[in-house]
Parts: structure tokens; sequence; C-alpha cells
């Protein structure tokens, strides 16, 4: 169980790089094709504008994202934190405004700050899989203890190391994809019309397809979340009297 959830906390990772990076390939063209009065000479700050409205409400939120998970747990921020970054991803989607555009990125950032409640997570992840074998090997004797410290180490140094690696992924794959999916009416417009594909939507919002794939990417995320990572916090304090929240902090695994 402790391995599938690893897999899935590599998966929140991965989503946390995409959506950061998304946006860098088509974000010049997304800002001409919102200000019509902005030349391709004079896009450039507008665009950069959008990452750093990304960085700027993950740098705001940051320190409330934890605090949060320290007292109702990591598993019912990362979740919440996965769906408010697909709704968000969505709203930017479908802005139609440049202004609406910083908004929904600056959304984006807020709700996306879980990269140190990722690390604890997999910290804590990690010493439940060491745990997990020490008890596979119980029968050794005592003489083994600082091997199996050692061994605790290495376990949670490879753990860490694999999920924080999924950033780096994301940052090799969501360029390639967000630039394959942005403005397909002008480079596949032929592969959609043999596809009876109803363009209407795409010529209103050229931009949305990377983003509806970043939604997709996170609520796929917080199912795996949902199904296989266990609380790690002990006695997390219940959310309020929400049922919803409630669910999501007890959900289908239980913490041993």
């Amino acid at each position: 169980m402790t391995q599938r959830a690893i897999v899935a906390l590599c998966s929140v990772t991965l989503v946390q790089a995409y959506l950061l990076v998304n946006v860098l390939p088509y974000s010049a063209y997304l800002v001409i094709h919102l200000c019509k009065n902005v030349t391709v000479e004079e896009a450039g700050p507008y665009a950069a504008s959008l990452a750093t409205s990304f960085m700027l409400g993950r740098t705001i939120s940051a320190q409330f994202w934890g605090n949060l998970a320290d007292v109702y747990g990591r598993r019912l921020v990362l979740i919440l934190s996965l769906i408010g970054s697909g709704l968000a991803s969505l709203w930017f989607g479908f802005a139609s405004t440049y202004r609406s555009c910083l908004l929904a990125r600056g959304m984006l950032g807020a709700v996306n700050s879980t990269v140190g409640v990722t690390k604890t997570l997999a910290t804590e992840l990690a010493r439940k899989l060491s745990d997990d074998a020490e008890q596979l090997d119980a029968s050794r004797s005592a003489n083994t203890s600082s091997a199996n410290s050692r061994s605790q180490d290495a376990v949670e140094t490879r753990v860490v190391g694999l999920v924080v690696s999924m950033r780096a992924w994301g940052f090799l794959i969501a360029p390639a994809c967000a630039g394959f999916l942005s403005d397909p009416l002008k480079t596949r417009e032929d592969l959609l019309i043999n596809a009876q594909v109803d363009t209407r939507t795409l010529v209103m919002y050229p931009y949305l397809l990377p983003n509806l794939f970043g939604f997709i990417l996170c609520f796929s995320s917080a199912i795996a979340v949902y199904c296989e990572i266990a609380e790690t916090l002990p006695n997390p304090k219940p959310f309020g009297g929400c049922i919803v929240p409630r669910i999501l902090c007890g959900g289908i695994r239980e913490s041993s």
C-alpha cells in the first residue's frame, strides 16, 4: 500500500510542475490574442507577469497551507489543493481578458502552494515503508539495529529523491504538452476537421486545451491521493462540521 501511496505522491509533484510551467510556450501568443493593442515586441512584460502572478500567489499562501497541513492533515490539504488547482486551471483556460488571466494564474499559485507539504509527506511515507520492512525482518537479532537505522535513512533518501525528481520530469514534459495542445486551429486544423470536432469553443479560447489537460491531471491525481494515501499526521483535527472535508480526511485508507 505504501508503494502505491508514493506513486500517488509522485503524481502530485508532477502535476504541480505542469501547472507551473505549462503557460510558458504560449503566454506571449495568449497576450496578443487577448490584448489587441499589444504588439509582438510589447508582449514580453505581459507574458512574464502571467508567470510572476503564479509565484506571487504561491508565496503568499505557502505558510497558510503548511499550517493547515499541520493541524488538519497532509492528505486533506493535498486533495483540496489539487481540486482548487484544477478549477483555477479551467478558469485560466476560459479567461477572456488579460486581467482575468492574471487573477486566475494568481489563484492557481495560491492553491498550489503544497511543495513543502509534499516533501513532508514523502518523508513520512518513507519512514512507514522502512517500518514495514523492519517488521518483516523482526526475527533478526538486536545487533542489526544500527544497520536498520542506516537502511531507514537510505529508504527516506530514495523516496524523497524520487518524489522531488518528478518536478524535473514535469518541467520536461509540460512545455511539450502545452505547446502541442495550444491553438490547435492554427497548427492542426485539418486533423480537427477530419475528426469532426466542434471548433467553435477553440476559436474563442485557443489556449483552452493545455489548461483542460491540467484540470484532468489535477482531478486524476486527487483521486489517486484519496484512494491510496493514508493520513500520516497523528490525530488530525476535524475540519469543522462540513461533511466533505471530514470525508477527505478519513477517506478509504486509514493510517496504521
